[in-house]
């Protein structure tokens, strides 16, 4: 409950319209404090942090596709109010730009009919940090 009433209440009410992408740098300083070495790892951190299952879908050279459950993610889709998920995709983005050692974004796209949130992580191989 806690939880829900800082990202569904307080934050939204901080930040604005500036939520989202205040999230998403959010995500990626959590991500530089917690490195991991794989994807795996990316799992584990969301199960431990209790943000939710993370499943890989789709992975090819560049982009990796992700499924993000939860019941949490489920009563937000029930309450029909906009909600943002960048805070765990900055996350992803950062991890998977430390691992690669290339420049990484995810995008987020929100799947209400599914109860699931649907990442896709896409690395410039051409572009190394």
């Amino acid at each position: 409950m806690a939880y829900e009433l800082l990202r569904e209440v307080l934050l939204p009410d901080l930040l604005g319209k500036e939520l989202p992408s205040i999230l998403y740098w959010a995500g990626k300083s959590i991500a530089r404090k917690y490195p991991v070495s794989n994807e795996e790892e990316v799992i584990q951190f969301f199960k431990d942090a209790g943000w939710g299952n993370l499943a890989i879908t789709s992975q090819k050279a560049n982009i990796m596709e992700f499924d993000l459950t939860s019941e949490f993610i489920n009563a937000r889709n029930q309450s029909r109010k906009e909600t943002s998920y960048n805070l765990e995709a900055g996350f992803i983005a950062q991890q998977f730009e430390q691992i690669n050692n290339v420049i990484t974004e995810a995008f987020v796209e929100q799947k209400k009919r599914h109860n699931l949130i649907h990442i896709t992580v896409k690395s410039d191989s051409k572009d190394n940090i």
